[in-house]
Order: C-alpha cells, then structure tokens, then sequence
C-alpha cells in the first residue's frame, strides 16, 4: 500500500508557500514586509514534519527538537521572555541533553538491528 512521505510533502509545501509569497511580494500583488524575521518557522515546520514521520526511532524527538530550536529563535529575534541569543543558549544543550538521554532510553527496533547487522558485514 502507498504511503505518502509525509516529511517531504510538508517541507515542500512549505518551499512552494515561500516561493509564492516571494513572486506575489516581487510583483507588488501583496504589500512587501520584512518576513525574513520569520524564518524560524521554517524550522517548526520541519519539526512538524518530522513528528510524522515513524520510519525511524526517535522520529518524535526529533521532530521536538526541531521545535525547539524554531521557537528558541523566535524567542531571541522578538525578545520573548527577556530572551536573546547572548542570556538563552543554555536552553539549547538543555533540549540537546533531553533529547539525548531520551533517545538512549528508547527501545531497539529491527530497523536499527537490520542497520547493524548490514554495518558489521
């Protein structure tokens, strides 16, 4: 049975979203604003993406992190929470951490026994 990959059409949607809003803002169609401070949410997306995808273990971590690391950026770029790049960076090995100790503890699975033993021949 066909299963869409659902990380790649999301991502992909997104690039034809971008684009188009791109082409519409060059051809003066929709008024041109600075969305350049918006381009974390490039990263959520791909986190998005990512909590969807089961074809490997700790797909949803790493979709988490993803999010993270979009939403860290947000918080820096519009001064959330008193954030900035120079007071925060220790928010990121936190997940970074997190999101290690929570990979170790997950179960194999025999997708990454199959890697194993493809890598040991």
């Amino acid at each position: 049975m066909f299963r869409p990959n659902v990380s790649r059409t999301l991502i992909g949607l997104a690039f034809v979203i971008c684009g188009l809003l791109l082409i519409l803002m060059n051809m003066e169609v929709i008024p041109s604003v600075s969305i350049w401070k918006y381009w974390p949410a490039i990263l959520i997306i791909i986190g998005i993406a990512k909590l969807g995808d089961e074809s490997e273990r700790g797909a949803v971590m790493d979709g988490a992190m993803w999010i993270v690391w979009g939403l860290w950026f947000f918080a820096c770029t519009f001064n959330w929470f008193g954030f900035t790049y120079g007071n925060s960076w220790p928010v990121l090995l936190i997940a970074g951490g997190i999101t290690m100790v929570w990979k170790s503890l997950l179960p194999k699975t025999s997708h990454d026994q199959d890697k194993l033993s493809e890598s040991s021949s």
